[in-house]
């Protein structure tokens, strides 16, 4: 008799290997990063930021995954089933530390709650705050503030998820020395994000979210006290994520992710090619550690780690830790540290 195939070895046997092999794939960097503007690096930097511990502990990577914290917005109806919680509310903090002594304080608080046959929505909001530090010479002030909502929507269909979800943020930067505002710039950026994601064989899932927005950004540069000139200029963006996940047990999984991001405006653009892997590490039923790694085009290596406790079921205490995970910001403030902390509670 022939040999059979069992369900999804074809997948197995053809679609990852494939997939590896577009994401390793190495890409020789086009130019140096600390060369492009720090309007653009700055959100590159943060394109790949997430505010959930458990993410941020995994490197970052998240684009196939059944849980909510998923950057795929498909993981939050996915984390819903099965059929148990109708609500679940999250509160995320994080502290954003640079060599340079410039400090960031990252709030994120969601709720998100089943509607029937419509699907989940999500709201959150969001916070950025920093503590006025200095950049690395120590001479130049620094300020940055922002504030930002979001609303997802996600439904599962089986095998397969999808998402869609709107996200608005006003911020403002300020570069200074003494009473001098060498640039205070507002910017205001809408953003849309579009989410796919597909259960294939038993345990592997593959996915791939896309973000695009754009905004306007009002500059003042000071000549004097007092005394500067206005300028406005639009940017755009988009960012696509995809990567592929094995499901551990319920609540582990390993990830592995590509991210490609464009950031322009009228003067200059960035392209940024990431690939992250991340894991968790079950130990025991009520206790989980994980560990992740990324890399840019550049070659740079930021690492990660964390760990989650579980004192009931649908209640989750999760911590983070990264290390050099925001190269594009080491040019005014060196290499960053971040520490992440999580609660979340379905009920």
């Amino acid at each position: 008799m022939g040999r059979v195939s069992a369900p999804g070895s074809d997948m197995a046997r053809y679609v990852l290997p494939a997939f590896l092999l577009f994401i390793l794939v190495p890409l020789r960097a086009s130019g140096d990063l600390g060369e492009s503007p720090f309007s653009l690096r700055f959100p590159a930097a943060f394109s790949h930021y997430s505010p959930f511990a458990d993410v941020a502990a995994k490197g970052g990577a998240s684009a196939a995954s059944p849980f909510g914290s998923s950057f795929n917005l498909a993981g939050i109806a996915w984390s819903f089933a099965p059929e148990e919680f109708d609500y679940l509310a999250s509160a995320n903090y994080g502290f954003l530390a640079f060599d340079s002594g410039t400090e960031l304080h990252l709030n994120t608080q969601t709720l998100a709650f089943d509607v029937a046959e419509i699907g989940v929505f999500r709201f959150a909001l969001v916070e950025f705050e920093s503590d006025r530090g200095f950049l690395r010479d120590a001479a130049t002030g620094y300020d940055f503030e922002l504030l930002g909502s979001r609303l997802d929507w996600s439904k599962r269909l089986g095998d397969y998820g999808v998402g869609a979800g709107l996200g608005y943020t006003s911020a403002e930067t300020l570069f200074s020395r003494g009473r001098l505002r060498l640039s205070d710039s507002e910017r205001d950026n809408l953003t849309g994000r579009l989410s796919i994601q597909r259960q294939w064989w038993e345990r592997w899932l593959i996915g791939a979210s896309a973000d695009i927005g754009g905004g306007e950004t009002e500059v003042l540069r000071e000549s004097a006290p007092r005394v500067g000139v206005r300028s406005f200029e639009s940017s755009h963006q988009w960012n696509v994520q995809t990567g592929v996940a094995y499901q551990i047990t319920p609540k582990a999984a390993a990830h592995l992710d590509y991210q490609i991001a464009h950031l322009a405006h009228e003067a200059a653009e960035l392209d940024i090619h990431r690939w992250s892997f991340g894991t968790d590490i079950p130990v025991g039923d009520r206790l989980m550690l994980r560990t992740g790694v990324a890399t840019d085009q550049w070659g740079h290596v930021g690492f990660s780690s964390g760990v989650a406790f579980f004192p009931k079921r649908g209640t989750t205490l999760n911590l983070a830790f990264q290390d050099g995970m925001t190269p594009e910001l080491d040019r005014e403030f060196e290499n960053s540290r971040l520490f992440n902390f999580s609660v979340s509670v379905k009920w």
